[in-house]
């Protein structure tokens, strides 16, 4: 799946890589972002566990909480995700 820039919102410029630390990283080499181009972390694709670490991972939330968002690709209110959860 392409990186889209969240900047110029095209991927014809694009490259993906692996930092060090195993972390997914996009760079977007078009010209009006500067010499070293714009760097970001792509959004994961959906289902995918976005988190690993911190208090989040301690309480085995992230998982649930992706399990509670609609799976229909429609935007829905943050309170009907969080009345899900609950």
């Amino acid at each position: 799946m392409p990186a889209y820039c969240p900047r110029c919102a095209s991927d014809e410029r694009t490259t993906e890589g692996v930092a060090d630390d195993g972390r997914s990283f996009a760079v977007c080499a078009a010209r009006d972002h500067g010499e070293g181009g714009y760097v970001w972390e792509p959004t994961p694709p959906r289902g995918a566990t976005t988190r690993g670490d911190g208090l989040g991972a301690d309480l085995e939330i992230w998982d649930k909480l992706l399990e509670c968002g609609p799976s229909d690709g429609i935007p829905h209110a943050y309170g009907d995700v969080e009345d899900a959860f609950f």
